[in-house]
């Protein structure tokens, strides 16, 4: 808990039920007042909507609460920090929001509950999930943000920051956006800190240099890019329905397949044509999925049935040289990929794959050699929901690799290198004789440091 500080709310958003009919509450996890709302028949099974990154708190839900209400009992809050809850000096990190979660639903409610969170509160519904099972009985997520390893996570935007995209450059360049003010931090502070984050907040000096003062919005981004999620997903047995919008730049749909991949009981939704917030963009289309979903909580395609991925094996070689955007997908007894950009590779199974000099993203594959199944040389691999196994699985050559979501059994080493190499890992699974388990970080290797 930090320094119970209130900061007024001045409202900025046109004023609607949501905003102006809620009540208040004293909470005991952050200090402050907390700021509800509740709508729907007070006999109707209990919907809880937690919103994402947003100063203005859970507003943007309201053409989803129009139409939930008809049926449910419908209940809203402002998180501390956002909207009109209280604003205090404290660690807004989703561990303390999903502490906040448990405390106000067994205040508000007598019932397991349908948790519906939206980006930062998809990644606080998952956290509630593994963490206080026992009232939930369905947990949607829609865009969750933050899952993969801070290193993927502030990659991916580094990547679009540098991209000429007008929607793009008004979410991390303008002064007046939700995301500037922590992104920028993200961006280029993250992998320096050697500081717990707790102890930011109890030194003025640091707190004021990397978390710009007391502002929630910054210090909940930043506990969010923090989090390890890796031991909280294993964890989650609740009916999971993840819906993301397939042109999600924000929260890319790779964590989406990770998260239909590592929860069991899961199943994936995407909206085409949809961006990051499609109960906003994309109003009916989202109402007409919820309404199904809340009739069928549990979920009926699992994401581990990517592992039993195979194609009829036929003889056909792949080959890509020096050529950009060629896609391959289905069996190949061997695929080269040489000096080519911006290749993918889509439900792809050989036993042989060489990639040189190249980019490349395989989504989905399976991967299997006696020896090394993947060599990759002077490259740039994004990999996710694989199946890599060999006596070396991956032989890697003065190469990045990002790896989310991917399997790797190995005998002697999974990601091996005569030179250097670096891995992202996010929530991986490997075995292998240096480690049996979850692989979730950012790894330097060597000749002498394998994984």
């Amino acid at each position: 808990m930090g320094l119970a500080v209130e900061t007024p709310y001045t409202a900025t958003e046109p004023a609607n039920a949501l905003t102006t009919d809620g009540s208040y509450m004293q909470e005991p996890v952050f200090g402050g007042k907390l700021y509800y709302y509740e709508t729907g028949p007070k006999q109707g099974k209990p919907i809880v909507l937690v919103h994402g990154l947003d100063e203005q708190g859970m507003s943007y839900w309201h053409d989803v609460v129009v139409e939930l209400a008809q049926t449910y009992r419908v209940i809203l809050l402002d998180l501390p920090g956002f909207g009109r809850s209280g604003r205090v000096t404290a660690l807004y990190s989703p561990a303390q929001y999903a502490k906040l979660l448990d405390w106000f639903i067994r205040r508000r409610t007598n019932s397991p509950v349908t948790l519906i969170g939206h980006s930062m509160g998809g990644a606080i519904a998952l956290y509630y999930a593994a963490t206080y099972p026992k009232n939930l009985k369905h947990l949607i997520v829609f865009d969750a943000a933050g899952i993969l390893h801070r290193t993927a996570f502030t990659k991916h935007f580094t990547d679009i920051y540098q991209q000429d995209d007008p929607l793009l450059g008004s979410l991390t360049r303008d002064p007046g956006s939700h995301l500037n003010t922590w992104m920028s931090i993200l961006l280029t502070k993250t992998e320096s800190m050697n500081k717990p984050f707790e102890i930011m907040l109890d030194n003025p000096q640091l707190s004021k240099y990397l978390l710009k003062g007391t502002s929630p919005l910054v210090i909940a981004g930043f506990a969010l890019a923090q989090t390890d999620f890796s031991k909280i997903i294993g964890k989650i047995k609740t009916p999971t329905t993840i819906i993301w919008g397939r042109e999600d730049k924000i929260a890319p749909p790779r964590v989406a397949q990770v998260l239909n991949r590592r929860i069991p009981h899961s199943r994936l939704i995407m909206i085409d044509d949809a961006g990051h917030t499609p109960m906003v963009t994309n109003i009916d289309v989202t109402n007409q999925i919820l309404s199904e979903v809340l009739q069928t909580p549990q979920g009926q395609t699992s994401g581990l049935l990517y592992k039993s991925i195979r194609f009829k094996k036929r003889k056909r070689n792949g080959r890509c040289y020096k050529q950009d955007g060629m896609r391959f997908s289905g069996y190949y007894s061997k695929l080269r990929i040489i000096e080519c950009s911006g290749v993918k590779l889509t439900d792809v199974t050989t036993p042989s794959l060489l990639i040189s000099g190249s980019k490349v993203n395989i989504v989905r594959g399976y991967f299997t050699n006696r020896n090394t199944a993947i060599n990759v040389r002077f490259s740039q691999l994004k990999m996710t929901n694989a199946t890599v196994s060999g006596k070396v699985a991956i032989k890697a050559t003065d190469s990045k690799l990002d790896l989310a979501g991917v399997d790797i059994d190995a005998t002697q080493a999974g990601v091996a290198t005569k030179n250097s190499a670096t891995l992202i890992c996010s929530l991986c699974e490997f075995n292998v004789p240096a480690i049996q388990g979850t692989v979730h970080g950012l790894y330097s290797l060597d000749r002498n440091n394998h994984l």
